[in-house]
């Protein structure tokens, strides 16, 4: 009889295991033959499932709701929608390469325990309708690298791929979603926090942020928006055991709340503790969770000090292209300032005799000053609510400097009033808005100057491009002697010899002279001093002598006839590396000396011998 076993024993493994080989070394023959383990209709309907594991240990729990599958055992948390497709995608497709019945090994001697089935390695539990599809795992097979698993109805044992072990034992952590927040950046639609102090809450507005409370302001949207790219991307570090009063998390200090599109998620910021990495965590937990786990301090710095990080700074929000008028008033004296349609600007002035007249305004210098406006921002937020006496003491009922831009659809006005306790800042705010702001003065009083002159094109006596210059002298007035003399109406000796009216100019001069030149054709200052020209410089400490004078002789075209025009120019000395004053009486115009006249008349006023350089 122990024979007769034996001998049905060895037949029944050689059987399995050729049958196990031949499977092994001929897949296009048995994939005809597989079979699905788990039904079709059973997966469509599971709404839970379970995997406990002995060794090493292993258990969790996922349940469906509505669409979404969710761990509720060992914690409640979402999960990685990608873990649990792909144990639901094994599960479909796993199929049974073999089977044989529980009948067949009890008669040849053998038991569950011969394949790891009498304590499986793993029970997976399917649910639905009420009902449980139990499947046990047992040991892996001898040949093939696959696995025993017992049926449902423990009437049968399956051959089956090892995937299905790999699959359906993951891991915790890699089972649970690691974000906090389910919320995308683009669907979010505002920002609440609630803390200790009033709350505050961020709401989307067109293409950008702005704050609805404590106060309503416009939000700095690159910031807001790079806030809530760190918050919708941050991920749990670790789940802890509950202990709501020591972590904070029994009355939570801070609550933050997303909302999308008919939905919303609140996350609960408890007590703050160093990890041994050195990193500050927070305790915490989203509302309506129990679990509790730790996220990183550092993306909610700038959310928690929101009115001093994300609001909008700019003071003056209007396009620069659309303003077309601007006024600087000090006081009682103000200046305005024109925009035609050409997109030139004006200064509009007084004359002496009353009459209202325009300069070209200086486009370089009015687009300096406009991006110097537009681009002031608060160093400081003072007060959203100022009272009378603030603005008293402020100096804003009666600014130091009050600048109106105005386009075709509004006017922006800007109130400067007294310098704040560094004096290196003033306080600032918009005519029509209660916040009072903290701006650098050394940056925007040099910009707002009331003198209709300062504006003026900064180059006067433009000729036309014909225009012939015939004779250049520059005279020393002090020592009566000529610096340079040039009569550029002679004309080459050859082929050879350069341009005609720089003809005897040595190597050394060339430069100097070509840059003299240019201003027989037009005079470019540095800035204006006064419009009136009189014997000499008044510093107001100091009177300086005109010492150097320029004269040229030019001729103009003009029909058949042409017309000479002589023009004067003075200059005071040298009064530092960048300042020399000039004055035209043609013009009726001080000036100061822009950085090349400097240079070009140094080159011929310094040291230059008794004799002057006369062609």
């Amino acid at each position: 009889m122990r024979i007769r076993l034996t001998i049905s024993l060895v037949v029944f493994n050689a059987i399995l295991f050729g049958t196990l080989y031949v499977l092994d070394n001929n897949p296009a023959e048995t994939s005809s033959r597989f079979e699905t383990v788990i039904p079709e209709e059973v997966l469509d309907r599971v709404n839970r499932l379970s995997i406990e594991r002995r060794n090493p240990a292993l258990r969790w729990v996922l349940e469906k709701k509505g669409s979404a599958w969710l761990i509720v055992d060992p914690i409640e948390w979402k999960t990685n929608r990608f873990a649990v497709n792909r144990i639901l995608n094994q599960l479909q497709f796993i199929e049974r390469i073999t089977s044989f019945s529980v009948r067949d090994i009890n008669r040849a001697g053998q038991s569950l325990s011969d394949y790891g089935l009498a304590e499986p390695s793993a029970i997976l539990v399917l649910t639905h309708d009420g009902m449980e599809t139990k499947i046990k795992i047992g040991s892996s097979t001898k040949v093939g690298n696959r696995l025993y698993i017992l049926s449902h109805d423990e009437s049968e044992v399956f051959v089956v791929n090892r995937e299905l072990l790999d699959s359906v034992t993951i891991a915790l952590e890699d089972l649970r979603n690691q974000l906090v927040f389910d919320i995308p950046l683009f669907e979010i639609q505002s920002i609440n926090l609630r803390r200790k102090s009033l709350p505050l809450r961020i709401v989307r507005h067109g293409e950008g942020w702005r704050f609805e409370t404590p106060i309503e302001a416009e939000a700095d949207t690159a910031k807001v928006e790079t806030v809530l790219n760190k918050l919708s991307g941050i991920r749990l570090v670790g789940f802890h055991s509950p202990n709501p009063i020591a972590q904070g998390l029994d009355r939570p200090a801070i609550r933050i709340t997303f909302e999308g599109n008919n939905r919303r998620e609140t996350l609960l910021l408890g007590h703050q503790v160093l990890e041994n990495s050195g990193e500050m965590l927070y305790y915490a937990r989203l509302e309506n969770n129990p679990s509790i786990f730790t996220v990183p301090s550092e993306p909610f710095g700038d959310l928690l000090q929101a009115q001093r990080k994300l609001r909008n700074r700019q003071l003056i929000r209007i396009s620069q292209d659309s303003i077309n008028g601007i006024e600087i008033a000090v006081g009682s004296e103000s200046v305005r300032l024109q925009k035609l349609e050409t997109g030139a600007w004006q200064v509009p002035r007084n004359e002496p005799t009353g009459d209202l007249a325009n300069w070209p305004a200086d486009p370089i210098l009015i687009a300096e000053m406009l991006t110097g406006i537009l681009g002031t921002k608060a160093v400081s937020f003072v007060t959203d609510a100022p009272s009378t006496t603030d603005l008293e003491e402020f100096g804003l009922e009666d600014p130091q400097r009050e600048v109106r831009l105005i386009s075709n659809d509004q006017t922006s006005v800007l109130l400067i009033g007294n310098l704040t306790g560094n004096q290196n800042t003033v306080f600032a705010k918009i005519a029509d808005r209660p916040t009072v702001y903290e701006i650098d003065s050394g940056y925007i009083f040099p910009l707002l100057q009331t003198r209709p002159l300062h504006y003026r094109l900064r180059l006067f006596g433009q000729q036309s491009n014909a225009v012939k210059i015939e004779t250049v002298d520059l005279q020393d007035l002090d020592g009566k002697r000529n610096l340079l003399s040039l009569d550029l109406r002679l004309e080459p000796k050859g082929p050879d010899d350069p341009k005609s009216n720089l003809i005897g100019v040595t190597h050394d001069d060339r430069g100097p002279v070509q840059s003299l030149l240019q201003y027989g054709k037009g005079f470019t200052v540095n800035s204006y001093i006064t419009q009136s020209f009189t014997e000499g410089y008044d510093s107001g400490q100091k009177i300086f002598p005109w010492k150097y004078r320029l004269r040229l002789e030019i001729v103009l075209p003009g029909g058949e006839q042409f017309q000479r025009k002589s023009l004067t120019y003075f200059f005071t000395e040298r009064m530092g590396a960048s300042t020399q004053v000039g004055g035209s009486p043609d013009f009726e115009i001080t000036f100061l000396l822009d950085q090349n006249l400097i240079d070009t008349l140094f080159h011929f006023t310094f040291e230059r011998g008794s004799d002057p350089l006369d062609l």
